[in-house]
């Protein structure tokens, strides 16, 4: 996992991903948490607390994550 804090490099990438993908990501993980770790990798949880929780328990820096909800429906 990574150790230091998120580039703007990295979060524009996540940014765009999250814009093109974003019809996908909504069929598959709405109305849920999504905390990307990095530009190729992500953890899915149904609340924002289970979230935070999963990424402890993968010892993940909070510095080098993104959270966002994703809506049901845009």
């Amino acid at each position: 996992m990574p150790e230091a804090g998120l580039t703007e490099q990295t979060i524009d990438y996540i940014e765009k991903f999250v814009d093109s993908e974003f019809e996908e990501i909504q069929n598959e993980h709405g109305g849920e948490f999504i905390a990307f770790v990095g530009s190729n990798e992500y953890l899915v949880g149904d609340d924002y607390l289970e979230l935070i929780q999963k990424l402890k328990d993968e010892d993940v820096n909070m510095k080098s994550v993104k959270i966002t909800n994703i809506p049901k429906e845009r």
